[in-house]
C-alpha cells in the first residue's frame, strides 16, 4: 500500500493490499470513516471517499473525486477526474469526466 503525502485516513477504514502491484492513496486524498478499499484500488489527487464507502478491487478513481456516503463501486472500474458518484450510488461501469452518477444501478444525473 503506497500512501502519499497530505493524506487523511478514518477509523475503522480497511484497504488492502494488492496482490500484483499496489494499492495506491495520492496526494491530499481524504478517506472518512468505516471506508472499505480492496486490493489494487489507484485513488488520484484531492478525491473524497465518504464514510461507509466500498470500493472494489482494481478499480481507478481519478484525481477531485467526491465518492459519497454508502457508495458500492464494483470491480476493475474507472471513475475520471472531476466525476460525483452519488449518495448510496451502486457503480457498474466506468464513469465519464465530470459526471454525476446517482441510483442503483448508477444512472447519469448530470454531464458537464
Amino acid at each position: 500500500v503506497q500512501i502519499k503525502s497530505h493524506v487523511e485516513i478514518g477509523n475503522n477504514v480497511c484497504i488492502d493490499r494488492a496482490v500484483i502491484g499496489f494499492t495506491l492513496l495520492s496526494e491530499y486524498v481524504k478517506v472518512d470513516n468505516l471506508v472499505h478499499i480492496a486490493h489494487g484500488v489507484k485513488i488520484g489527487k484531492n478525491s473524497l471517499i465518504i464514510a461507509n464507502s466500498m470500493i472494489a478491487g482494481s478499480v481507478e478513481i481519478g484525481e477531485n473525486v467526491w465518492v459519497s456516503p454508502s457508495s458500492s463501486i464494483i470491480q476493475k472500474i474507472t471513475i475520471h477526474d472531476n466525476a460525483i458518484i452519488g449518495l448510496g450510488a451502486v457503480v457498474l461501469k466506468d464513469v465519464n469526466p465530470s459526471t454525476i452518477m446517482i441510483g442503483n444501478p448508477a444512472k447519469v444525473l448530470i454531464k458537464k
